[in-house]
């Protein structure tokens, strides 16, 4: 990706490009350096956590948790100066505790992320989770839900009021 990244960046008339969906463990110093070193590789990433909580995480088939998360996050606001950083996060899956809930807030609240996107579980039939039934309430998951995207509203706004009197390039 490192050597896309570059090779993008020598396209004549390419005015931008992005990187779309980035896994933790996929992302390497060398695709950081090539990102904040390609003007027009647009300094974003979409990250998709899915969770911070190690057991729940384990569960979902996934590694990681809150604390590396960070350190990962801090690694690439500090070699990709002016990024900004979207995750998804799932709420409601099997086994998700109010201390796993917890702890997926404290964690969105540390890690000031630009964009949030949050999800409710739902059980499917044929996928890995699916024999782990769906025993949290849809009630709670709807209310989980709302309140991490009540905590990431507050912290957007904030970060879209230091905008405020810039002049900025957008792509809608």
């Amino acid at each position: 990706l490192e050597k896309l990244v570059r090779a993008l960046g020598a396209v004549d008339g390419l005015r931008w490009f992005r990187i779309h969906y980035s896994y933790p463990n996929r992302i390497t110093d060398g695709l950081l350096r090539a990102m904040a070193e390609t003007s027009n590789c647009a300094k974003y990433l979409d990250m998709p956590l899915q969770h911070a909580d190690p057991g729940l995480l384990r569960r979902m088939a996934r590694g990681g948790g809150a604390a590396g998360f960070m350190k990962l996050i801090a690694k690439i606001r500090r070699t990709v100066p002016g990024v900004s950083i979207r995750s998804n996060f799932i709420v409601g899956f099997p086994g998700e505790t109010p201390e796993a809930f917890e702890a997926l807030r404290a964690f969105v609240q540390e890690a000031r992320f630009e964009h949030v996107g949050v999800f409710t579980y739902s059980r499917e039939e044929g996928t890995p989770a699916f024999s782990l039934g769906d025993p949290v309430p849809e009630r709670t998951k709807a209310s989980r839900r709302r309140n991490l995207l009540e905590l990431q509203q507050g912290i957007s706004r904030e970060k879209n009021r230091s905008l405020v009197g810039r002049t900025l390039d957008v792509l809608v």
